[in-house]
């Protein structure tokens, strides 16, 4: 007896999603700067491995800063500074020198977290990850 078979038509799609699935596998995105903020906000993303200025400081946006180097933020009084973590693999800790410490921000939430200072006086403040070398300074005008 001959046996003829239907084609299988989920065979594309089930292709076609499995190569989206292994062509990202293990790949976690830079977000891309953003030459604009809120006004009266910054924004700092804390990496595994860096720190980046994305918007808001009179510096303008920087690369990635690591180990060894000073990320430095300028922003005038009343601003708010927003340390996010977007992908990260490994907990962070952001400290900012006599002002405060923001909880630790560990990895798989599935979400990219944030923290938030508002800088209401003039003054140099350091701060930095304390699970990791990577600090820098926020100028305060």
């Amino acid at each position: 007896m001959l046996r003829i078979q239907k084609p299988n038509r989920m065979f594309p799609q089930v292709s076609v999603m499995a190569l989206v699935f292994l062509a990202s596998c293990g790949i976690s995105p830079t977000p891309t700067p953003s030459a604009t903020c809120a006004a009266r906000s910054a924004e700092i993303s804390v990496y595994d491995g860096g720190m980046q200025r994305m918007c808001g400081c009179a510096e303008g946006v920087s690369g990635v800063v690591t180990s060894g180097q000073t990320l430095v933020c300028t922003v005038p009084a009343g601003t708010s500074v927003f340390f996010r973590y977007p992908g990260i693999a490994q907990s962070h800790q952001i400290v900012i020198t006599g002002q405060t410490s923001f909880p630790v921000r560990s990895a798989g939430s599935g979400v990219t977290q944030s923290d938030a200072w508002t800088f209401n006086s003039s003054g140099s403040f350091t701060f930095s990850d304390s699970f990791t070398s990577i600090g820098g300074t926020v100028i305060v005008l």
